[in-house]
C-alpha cells in the first residue's frame, strides 16, 4: 500500500509529541511541579496517539482522527502553562513549541488522509480557507486597535495581559496555516512552469511557516519586557518570516501574471500581496501600533481578494494542495 509522504511525516511528528507527553510523568519529580492530573492526562493521551498511530499509518481514517483529536487535545493542556505565574521560561517555551509542531503534525495528517494518495485540497476549498484565514487577521487586527490596554507599552504583550495575548498568537497562527494553504495553492494552480514562480512558492510558504512558529514562540513571551534580548530574536524571526513571504509572493506573483490562466484584477493578487508588504506593510510596523495593525488589515483585504481570485480559477474543483505539492515535488 502505497502511503502519503504528508500523512507519514505528520504520524511520525504525531508518535514523537506522544513520546514526549509520556516523558512528561519526569515532571511529578521536580520542583515547581505542574499539577499531577495535568501530568497523568497528557500521558494517557500519548498512548492513545502511540496506540492509535500503527491503524492510521496503515490507512484508517478513524484512527487518524483519534491521533489527531489526542494532539489537539494534549496541545490545549500545555495553555495553563502561559498563565501559571510559577511556571519556569523553560517550560512556557517547551509548551509553545509542542503547540507549533502539534499544528504542523494535525495539518499533515488531515491533509494526508482525507483522501487517497495524489488527492489533495481543492482550489475552491484553499480559497475559502485563504478568505477564512484573511477575515481571522483582520479580526485580530481590530482587536488590537479597538481594545483598551491592560498592560504598559513596556510589555511585550501590549495592549493585551497574558490571556489575551496567548489567545490573540493562536488566533494568528491559525491566520498563518491558512494562508499558508493558499499560498500552496497558487503554486499548484496558476503558476505554470515557472521555475522562479514554484521558488517563489516554495520561498513565501517556507516564511509563512516561520511567522507561525514566530506566533507560537511569542506565546512564551506573554510577561517579556520589549527590551529583552528573547524579544529581539523573536522578532529577528518575524523579520526574515516576512522578507520571505515577500520575495516569495513578488517571484510567484509575475508567473501568475503571465501565465493568463487567471483573468482581469485576479492575475494581479498574488504580486499585489508580495509588493504590499514592501511597500505598505513593513514600513507601517516600524511606526506607531495602531498605523502597523491598520496595514496589517489592508494586507489582509489583498489576501482575500488572492482567496476570490483563486475561487474564479478554471480548475477550482479539481486538487491544487496535493501531498506531492506540499513536499515541494
Amino acid at each position: 500500500m502505497r502511503r502519503s509522504p504528508v500523512l507519514i511525516t505528520g504520524l511520525v511528528l504525531g508518535i514523537a509529541l506522544g513520546l514526549l507527553d509520556l516523558a512528561g510523568l519526569a515532571g511529578l519529580f521536580v520542583e515547581p511541579a505542574p499539577p499531577p492530573a495535568l501530568v497523568i492526562v497528557s500521558a494517557l493521551l500519548g498512548v492513545v496517539t502511540l496506540v492509535a498511530v500503527p491503524a492510521a499509518w496503515r490507512g484508517g481514517r478513524r484512527a487518524a482522527a483519534v491521533v489527531t483529536g489526542a494532539r489537539i487535545a494534549s496541545a490545549l493542556l500545555a495553555v495553563p502553562a502561559f498563565f501559571a505565574p510559577e511556571a519556569p521560561g523553560w517550560a512556557k517555551t517547551a509548551a509553545a513549541a509542542a503547540i507549533a509542531v502539534t499544528v504542523v503534525a494535525v495539518a499533515l495528517i488531515w491533509a494526508g488522509s482525507r483522501r487517497r494518495v495524489g488527492a489533495g485540497v481543492t482550489t475552491r476549498t484553499a480559497s475559502l480557507l485563504c478568505v477564512a484565514g484573511a477575515i481571522l487577521g483582520i479580526a485580530g487586527g481590530l482587536a488590537m486597535i479597538v481594545v483598551a490596554p491592560e498592560v504598559g507599552q513596556d510589555r511585550f504583550s501590549y495592549p493585551f495581559d497574558t490571556p489575551m495575548h496567548v489567545i490573540t498568537q493562536l488566533v494568528f497562527a491559525v491566520n498563518h496555516v491558512l494562508l499558508l494553504v493558499a499560498v500552496l495553492a497558487v503554486g499548484r494552480a496558476a503558476i505554470g512552469p515557472s521555475r522562479a514562480g514554484r521558488a517563489g512558492v516554495l520561498l513565501a510558504a517556507a516564511g509563512m511557516i516561520g511567522l507561525t512558529l514566530c506566533e507560537l514562540g511569542a506565546m512564551a513571551l506573554a510577561g517579556a519586557q520589549v527590551d529583552d534580548s528573547r524579544v529581539d530574536l523573536l522578532n529577528l524571526g518575524y523579520g526574515v518570516s516576512s522578507l520571505a513571504i515577500g520575495a516569495g509572493l513578488v517571484l510567484a506573483g509575475i508567473p501568475v501574471i503571465r501565465s493568463g490562466r487567471w483573468r482581469g484584477w485576479a492575475r494581479y493578487t498574488v504580486l499585489a500581496c508580495g509588493l504590499a508588504l514592501f511597500a505598505v506593510v513593513l514600513p507601517a510596523i516600524s511606526g506607531p501600533m495602531v498605523a502597523g495593525r491598520l496595514a496589517l488589515i489592508a494586507w489582509m483585504v489583498l489576501w482575500a481578494a488572492m482567496g476570490v481570485a483563486l475561487a474564479r480559477d478554471p480548475g477550482a474543483a479539481r486538487p491544487a494542495v496535493t501531498p506531492a505539492a506540499a513536499m515541494g515535488r
